[in-house]
């Protein structure tokens, strides 16, 4: 398993802490901030090393994620890196790199066009147990279809949770979250 994150702002590095928690509980190989830059992550990745890859940070509307040195990884002129692998994307736009995957020969769990990511800190641990609910399930069965169903449901769930609350702050965290649709392909 690798583990790929870029923390360079607020959003991503609430995504950071989330991969550095699969990280450490599948003791997988890991790059974070600052070393998740470009060459490095294109030099990691590959298909001797994506059997079981994980990525979190900022996705990019063309495809791609957004490196920690700004540049895209996984975009046209490298999204072949990805050939053979079974990968989750947490972060925006993984749509746009699952739609590569047929004709490059990966699997992904990614979300669907923008991810909502609250950065309260008293919303940190639930969704971080929410948005890891599908690459954990990926995993554990290696199916991203049902990462993506186990995903949605525990979003699903932390959204519905913090509707019922009196905080005005928990109600606006739900309404973003409940727009985050993960989906497979």
């Amino acid at each position: 398993m690798l583990v790929i994150s870029v923390g360079y702002d607020a959003i991503s590095m609430v995504l950071e802490r989330c991969a550095r928690t699969l990280a450490i509980e599948h003791g997988a190989h890991a790059l974070h901030s600052p070393q998740s830059v470009h060459d490095v992550i294109a030099s990691t990745v590959g298909p001797a090393n994506n059997a079981s890859l994980h990525v979190f940070g900022h996705g990019h509307p063309r495809g791609g994620l957004i490196a920690y040195c700004r540049n895209i990884v996984f975009d046209d002129a490298t999204i072949s890196l990805l050939a053979t692998g079974t990968i989750s994307a947490v972060c925006c736009h993984g749509d746009a790199i699952g739609a590569h995957a047929r004709a490059i020969g990966f699997s992904i769990l990614g979300f669907i066009g923008p991810l909502a990511v609250s950065t309260s800190p008293r919303h940190l641990a639930a969704q971080e147990r929410a948005l890891l609910a599908g690459p954990r399930e990926l995993a554990r069965t290696g199916s991203v279809s049902l990462a993506a169903m186990t995903a949605n449901h525990a979003i699903a769930e932390l959204a519905m949770n913090l509707f019922e609350s009196d905080n005005a702050l928990d109600v606006f965290a739900a309404h973003s979250l409940a727009l985050n649709v993960a989906a497979s392909w």
